[in-house]
C-alpha cells in the first residue's frame, strides 16, 4: 500500500490493521503530510525480506502510534521523519534478524522516543542523528547478536536518556559523539557483548549524571574515551565484565562531580582512567577489581580534584598504577587489600593516609618520586622503614620525602632516623659498594652520617682513653720514662 507525498489534514488510523507486502513494502509513506496523529495501534505489518514500512521524511502534526500490539517483520524506515509529537512504540514487537528492525536516523520528534515498556526489537534500532526534544525511554528486549543492539551515534536528547529497570540489550550500545541534557542512565540495565565494546560512550556529552549502578551488568566492554559529564559517574552495585580486556576504558574522561565505584562495584578485566579528569572524588570504598595478569586500574595522568578512597573493603588482583595522577585532597588506602603491585610513581597527593594493613606485600610497592604534604597514618620510622622496605629497588628520594614530611610535623627524631636508614639501606641494597662501601662505614662511625655528631666524641673519647691505658701500662712496666731536666729524647 502506498501513501507517498499524501496529505492527510488529520489523523491516520491503522490501528488493527494487517497489512503484507510479501517482496514490497507492507505501506510506504514517504514524504508523507499528517496533520494529527498517526496511529497503528495493534496493527501488522509484514515484509521479511524488505521494508515493513517505508516513510522517509514523513511529517506528522501530532504524535505516532506503534503500539499495544503494534508487530512488524522487516524493517520500519523513517530517516528524516518530523513528529511534532511522540513517538510511541510501547507493547511493540520488530523483527528483522541481522539487519535494522527500526531505523529513525536524522529524525526530529517533539515529544518522548518511548522504546517501552514490553519493547521488543530482534535486530538492530538504529537512531543516529536522531533529535529528540522530549527523553528517550527504553524498557524491553533490543536483541541484535554480533551486532548493534542500539545506536544513538551523534544524536541529541533534550530530556535524558533511559535504559533502566528491564532494559536487556544483546548486542552493541552505541552513544558516540551524542548530547544529552539530562541523565543517562542504566539502572539496573543487562547488556550482553561478550568480546568486544558493550557500551560506547566515547565523546558523548551529558549535562546530568551518568548511572550504571543497583544491578547492572554488562559482559563486554565499557567505554567513556573523552566523554564529558556534567554530574557524576555513578557505578554503585555495578557488575562490569570483560576478562581478557578492558572493563571500562574511560581515558581523557571529563567528570565534574565524583565517580563512585563502590558498595558492591566489581570489575572482572581492567578499569582504565588514563589522563581523566575528576572534579570530585573517586570512591572505591567495597569495591573489587579483577585483573591478575595486568592491571587492575590503570590511572596513569589521573587528576582528581578531590579524595581518592581505596578503603573500607577496597580489594584488587592486580595491579594499581597512579603514575603521574594528581590528588588534589587526600589518598586514602585504609581497610584495603592490595592484592598486587601498587604504583605511586611521580604521582603527587595533598595528604596520604594509609595503616599498615593495607600495604601492599615486599618488592609490590613503587614510590619514586611520589610527593605527599603530609602523612595521616603510621609515622613511627620504624614502621615507616617497614614500608619503604616494601619497594623492589632503592630510590633516595622516597626517604627524602617522608624525612621532610616528618620533620615539618614535628617528628624530627623520627626524620633523622629516616634519613640515617637512607644511607643504611642503600648499602644493603647495593648501591654502594667498594672503597665508597668503606668509606660509607667511616662516615658513619665517626660523625653518624652528619646527623649524630656525637658518634665523633665518643671516638675521640675512646681514643683518648686507649692511649692514657697503654702509656699508662707502659709506664708501670718502666717501658717508658719521663724525661729529665735537660735530656732530650733523641
Amino acid at each position: 500500500m502506498s501513501l507517498a507525498r499524501a496529505k492527510i489534514e488529520s489523523d491516520l488510523s491503522c490501528n488493527g490493521g494487517n497489512f503484507n507486502g510479501c517482496s514490497k513494502p507492507a505501506l510506504v509513506c514517504n514524504g508523507m503530510k499528517v496533520g494529527g496523529n498517526l496511529q497503528a495501534q495493534g496493527g501488522t505489518f509484514e515484509n521479511p525480506e524488505g521494508f515493513a514500512i517505508l516513510a522517509e521524511g514523513i511529517q506528522v502534526k501530532g504524535s505516532v502510534f506503534m503500539s499495544d500490539g503494534f508487530s512488524a517483520v522487516g524493517e520500519i524506515r523513517m530517516i528524516g521523519a518530523y513528529v511534532e509529537g511522540q513517538i510511541n512504540c510501547r507493547h511493540a514487537s520488530f523483527t528483522n534478524p541481522c539487519k535494522n528492525a527500526l531505523v529513525l536516523d536524522c529524525a526530529t520528534v517533539g515529544g518522548h522516543l518511548l522504546l517501552g515498556p514490553a519493547f521488543e526489537a530482534k535486530g538492530g534500532v538504529s537512531l543516529n542523528s536522531v533529535v529528540i526534544k522530549g527523553q528517550l525511554l527504553t524498557n524491553g528486549v533490543f536483541d541484535n547478536t554480533g551486532g548493534c543492539a542500539i545506536s544513538v551515534d551523534s544524536a541529541t536528547i533534550g530530556c535524558g536518556a533511559f535504559f533502566r529497570s528491564k532494559f536487556e540489550a544483546k548486542g552493541k550500545i552505541r552513544l558516540i559523539d551524542a548530547r544529552v541534557e539530562g541523565d543517562l542512565d542504566f539502572t539496573g540495565a543487562r547488556i550482553e557483548s561478550k568480546g568486544r565494546p558493550a557500551i560506547s560512550l566515547d565523546k558523548v556529552k551529558v549535562r546530568g549524571s551518568v548511572y550504571m549502578r543497583k544491578g547492572f551488568s554488562c559482559n563486554g566492554e565499557v567505554r567513556l574515551l573523552g566523554a564529558e559529564i556534567a554530574g557524576q559517574l555513578s557505578c554503585v552495585q555495578g557488575t562490569f565484565i570483560n576478562p581478557d580486556g578492558k572493563a571500562i576504558s574511560a581515558d581523557g574522561v571529563k567528570i565534574g562531580r565524583s565517580v563512585h565505584l563502590r558498595d558492591g562495584f566489581k570489575a572482572t578485566g581492567e578499569v582504565r582512567l588514563i589522563a581523566a579528569n575528576i572534579e570530585g572524588n573517586l570512591e572505591c570504598q567495597k569495591g573489587r577489581f579483577i585483573n591478575k595478569s595486568g592491571y587492575a586500574i590503570y590511572g596513569e595522568g589521573l587528576v582528581v580534584m578531590g579524595n581518592v578512597y581505596f578503603a573500607q573493603d577496597f580489594i584488587t588482583e592486580g595491579k594499581v598504577n597512579l603514575t603521574n595522577a594528581q590528588i588534589g585532597g587526600i589518598l586514602v588506602c585504609k581497610k584495603a587489600t592490595f592484592n598486587g603491585e601498587l604504583i605511586l610513581s611521580y604521582a603527587k597527593v595533598k595528604v596520604l593516609a594509609d595503616d599498615e594493613q593495607s600495604w601492599p606485600d615486599n618488592n609490590k610497592l613503587h614510590l619514586d618520586s611520589f610527593q605527599y604534604l603530609q602523612l595521616h597514618g603510621p609515622i613511627t620510622a620504624k614502621k615507616r622503614l617497614d614500608w619503604l622496605g616494601r619497594t623492589p629497588r632503592f630510590t633516595p628520594e622516597a626517604y627524602e620525602q617522608l624525612a621532610k614530611v616528618l620533620r615539618n610535623a614535628g617528628k624530627e627524631k623520627e626524620a633523622i632516623e629516616i634519613m640515617i636508614h637512607k644511607r643504611k639501606d642503600a648499602i644493603k641494597r647495593g648501591q654502594v659498594k667498594g672503597w665508597r662501601k668503606f668509606l660509607d662505614y667511616v662516615f658513619w662511625f665517626s660523625v653518624g652520617y652528619g646527623y649524630r655528631i656525637w658518634h665523633g666524641f665518643i671516638l675521640l673519647a675512646s681514643m683518648w682513653g686507649l692511649g692514657w691505658w697503654i702509656f699508662s701500662k707502659a709506664y708501670q712496666s718502666g717501658l717508658i720514662t719521663p724525661l729529665l731536666d735537660g735530656q732530650f729524647g733523641l
